[in-house]
C-alpha cells in the first residue's frame, strides 16, 4: 500500500501527525536549550527577579507578612519599608541573595 492507495482522510492523518511531532519536537529543543540549560535558565531568573516590578512585589510581600499582626504599624510604616527592601535587593547586598535564590530555583 503506497500514499497514492490511501484514502483521503488517513493522508490527512498521517500529515496532522507529522505536523504535531515535528512541532513537539521543536518544543522540546526549545525547552532543552533554553529552559533547562542551567547557566541561561539563572541568568533569565536573576533578570526578571531584579525588574523594578518584581522586586517591588517582592518587597510588598516581606513586608505584609513581617507587619501582619500589627496593621497600624504596617499602615504606618509599610511603603516606606517596602521602599527600603526593594533598595536591599537591588543593591550590593540583595544581588548574592538573588543569585543564590536562583540557584536554589533551578
Amino acid at each position: 500500500m503506497t500514499l497514492k492507495t490511501l484514502p483521503p482522510y488517513a493522508a490527512h492523518t498521517l500529515t496532522v501527525l507529522l505536523v504535531i511531532m515535528v512541532l513537539f519536537l521543536n518544543i522540546s529543543y526549545w525547552f532543552n536549550v533554553n529552559v533547562f540549560d542551567e547557566a541561561n535558565a539563572k541568568e533569565l531568573i536573576v533578570s526578571s527577579l531584579m525588574l523594578d516590578s518584581s522586586r517591588d512585589a517582592i518587597a510588598s510581600e516581606i513586608a505584609n507578612k513581617s507587619l501582619g499582626k500589627w496593621p497600624l504599624v504596617q499602615r504606618a510604616l509599610g511603603s516606606r519599608l517596602e521602599s527600603r527592601i526593594s533598595d536591599f535587593i537591588a543593591g550590593p547586598f540583595g544581588q548574592p541573595i538573588i543569585n543564590r535564590l536562583a540557584s536554589t530555583i533551578h
